[in-house]
């Protein structure tokens, strides 16, 4: 599992833990396709899928908060995003627009002063 910081970072942090991103991916597409770790969960979702929506949420939240910005993350930056949608398109939408929203929603809370 990844972990993201969503303060902005210098473009070589931003491109390692893009990489970081794609690595995780790319191991969960294979072990899709190997049918390893597919088994459900009493949720009904797959370790696969955890890991899948977990980079999501997270890519999303940094999005919003100004991480990736540096022309250099740009590639790297679609390639991921890319390769989420081709591994499981609607899980990846999902939570790509779950970690988006509650981002957002955490700018608009902290603008008020609530957080």
């Amino acid at each position: 599992m990844i972990a993201l910081s969503f303060e902005p970072q210098p473009v070589v942090q931003d491109l390692y833990d893009l990489a970081n991103a794609e690595g995780e991916l790319l191991s969960v597409a294979a072990k899709m396709r190997l049918g390893i770790d597919e088994e459900r969960d009493e949720d009904g979702i797959t370790d696969n899928e955890y890991v899948l929506t977990d980079i999501a949420y997270q890519l999303a939240q940094a999005l919003v908060f100004g991480r990736f910005t540096h022309s250099a993350s740009e590639p790297l930056l679609h390639d991921v995003l890319a390769l989420g949608e081709k591994v499981n398109r609607e899980a990846w939408a999902h939570y790509f627009y779950t970690g988006n929203a509650d981002a957002k929603c955490s700018l608009a809370l902290e603008a008020i002063g609530y957080l």
